[in-house]
């Protein structure tokens, strides 16, 4: 397997999601959830722009290019996405 493939097990899935910060993980959580930059951005009390960010860096960290694959790498690694009630 070489690096930068996609994800193919739950253990690979579940390491990759272990690799994030909190604010990573409440990002992806709130992704998955649809909410966009700006929704994202006002329930982090931070600008638009930062929300991006956050975006992009926990896709390059996971290695995803699109929402739907970082739901698929979620539930590959049993992970249930209730970012309302862990706020």
């Amino acid at each position: 397997s070489g690096k930068g493939g996609s994800m193919k097990t739950e253990a690979q899935a579940r390491a990759a999601l272990e690799s994030l910060t909190s604010k990573q993980r409440q990002v992806a959580e709130m992704l998955v959830h649809g909410l966009t930059a700006r929704e994202i951005a006002e329930v982090l009390f931070v600008s638009e722009h930062t929300a991006k960010t956050h975006r992009y860096d926990l896709y390059k960290r996971l290695g995803i290019k699109k929402p739907g694959q970082l739901g698929v790498l979620l539930a590959m690694a049993g992970v249930v996405t209730d970012w309302e009630s862990a706020a």
